[in-house]
């Protein structure tokens, strides 16, 4: 009960999925004419109900970011970062959307450290009517981490499709190949890979794992754009050919290092 009150403060004020701007426009109008009647018939202290009620209101939202600030720690900080690891703690009393959040953390950090069984425990639990897109996303790379942990490859190249990017370089990363190597004989699902990174502004480059990744992929789908490719780029393509499986085009691309080292 206590937490759908939280829930639905949290959401006139557009922390959650679901938001009500109209019912926050009431809300802030209601309180103006709180605040003139309470000024006309108690004087400043009448002030004080409506300071206790936005008190109140700003709590239900900051709990909601809260959560949400933990969960983007727990995908995207470095495993030796203490603020990576979410808080353990009982989920009574939060609204559903911070419960969904935490939980999901949860199972991001379990996920990434290895404990995949229960990661899956954990995503069992998380309530994804609570999430926006974004975070859904790393739901699917939850569970495509726990499935490609297990060793179900085909399982995890389908939840990882659904999930990048994730704008977690660790995640993606790991992802990233997985998909990528699934699909390697299929130029049919390379050119809708790179189509959604694309959508999802994924561009082509060396510096990052997508994008790399994404290079790979367009150079798997026309070959002979690997003549457009500097010297420069061709070693850490190279290395991303070699981790997808393709060992041909990982030569391909380091014959264009060997040449530029003698200039």
């Amino acid at each position: 009960m206590w937490g759908t009150v939280l829930e639905s403060i949290a959401e006139t004020f557009g922390v959650t999925r679901r938001t009500r701007t109209g019912v926050f426009a009431f809300v802030v109008l209601t309180s103006l004419l709180f605040m003139i009647l309470s000024l006309v018939e108690g004087g400043p202290r009448g002030l004080f109900v409506v300071v206790l009620l936005l008190a109140f209101a700003t709590g239900a939202a900051t709990q909601i970011l809260r959560a949400r600030a933990t969960l983007w720690r727990a995908a995207k900080n470095s495993l030796e970062d203490r603020a990576q690891r979410p808080p353990e703690g009982s989920d009574d009393d939060l609204a559903p959307t911070a419960i969904a959040l935490y939980r999901l953390a949860r199972a991001v950090n379990e996920a990434r450290r290895g404990a995949f069984m229960d990661a899956a425990r954990t995503l069992d639990t998380v309530d994804r009517e609570k999430l926006r897109p974004d975070e859904d996303r790393l739901f699917h790379a939850s569970r495509a981490l726990v499935a490609l942990g297990l060793g179900d490859v085909p399982h995890a190249a389908r939840e990882a499709e659904r999930a990048l990017p994730t704008t977690s370089e660790d995640i993606d990363v790991h992802l990233g190949r997985a998909l990528i190597a699934d699909a390697w004989s299929s130029a049919e699902r390379l050119r809708a890979i790179d189509q959604s990174w694309a959508e999802h502004g994924v561009l082509p480059g060396t510096k990052n794992p997508l994008p790399r990744l994404r290079a790979i992929v367009r150079l798997r789908i026309d070959t002979s754009t690997i003549e457009g490719i500097e010297p420069w780029q061709a070693k850490d393509l190279a290395d991303e050919a070699r981790a997808v499986g393709d060992e041909a085009l990982a030569i391909d691309l380091e014959s264009r290092v060997r040449p530029a080292a003698y200039r």
